[in-house]
């Protein structure tokens, strides 16, 4: 899941610098989209890590009906836990992402709307996995929520309705500030990181999911529960959008 369609991958690859052959690691993959369209466009290798199962199996499916060829043979998806993933079981798949060793390394990491899902203990194991499957040099690019209230050491602005639909709604049980997102980024191995504010850009861009999809033939409940939540959160000014690149040390 990105916001902004298309233009949303495009910018991606131009962060990263993607190169035709290089290979991509894709953090919480869905259904595999980002994958088929850097492959399609750029001529990306791209392996998707997915813990649904339901996502992942119609991921395999929608790759391999694919009409393009050569887009099946470049996107994989791999039902697994980031978090519990090693480097020697993606080579056991057949996804060692370019290297000639025997542990996984790749060009680039990428990860969409999907870090905002993890607690914050769980954060420093994530950044530092993603420094793990990547070569020295190589980037990360990640697209996600933070709390765009606290500043400088200031508590946070959110309100308890805000923080409720977070948690409850969202999925989103920890919101980092700009801060401390790049400072546990930093932790992690990671340099020269750039954080980019795109609230501007996606408050309208939700705005009109929820609109569109309250208008759609049949709207599920919780689905446009999720969907009115995140449009009136950003609203309300206290959560913010970032894109952030860093390269790994």
């Amino acid at each position: 899941m990105h916001y902004d369609g298309d233009s949303a991958l495009e910018h991606c690859a131009s962060k990263l610098g993607l190169q035709p052959d290089q290979h991509v690691l894709d953090i919480g993959s869905g259904f595999s989209a980002t994958g088929r369209f850097l492959a399609a466009k750029y001529g990306a290798y791209v392996t998707g890590i997915e813990l649904q199962r339901e996502s992942h199996e119609l991921a395999q499916l929608i790759t391999m009906r694919n009409i393009d060829a050569c887009v099946a043979e470049r996107v994989r998806s791999v039902n697994a836990d980031f978090l519990n993933l090693t480097p020697e079981s993606l080579v056991a798949v057949g996804c060692e992402g370019g290297s000639s060793s025997s542990s996984a390394q790749f060009d680039h990491v990428v990860s969409l709307l999907c870090i905002m899902h993890i607690p914050q203990s769980a954060r420093s194991a994530l950044f530092r996995q993603a420094a793990r499957f990547l070569k020295s040099g190589g980037k990360m690019y990640i697209e996600d929520f933070y709390d765009k209230s606290c500043r400088s050491g200031t508590l946070s602005n959110l309100t308890e309705n805000e923080l409720h639909h977070l948690h409850e709604v969202i999925a989103c049980p920890y919101l980092p500030s700009a801060s401390e997102y790049t400072s546990d980024v930093a932790a992690e191995g990671f340099d020269s990181i750039e954080f980019e504010d795109v609230s501007e850009k996606w408050t309208p861009l939700v705005r009109a999911r929820t609109e569109r999809y309250r208008g759609s033939e049949k709207p599920d409940a919780e689905l446009q529960k999720f969907y009115d939540s995140v449009a009136e959160i950003f609203e309300g000014g206290n959560m913010g959008g970032v894109r952030l690149t860093a390269v790994r040390r």
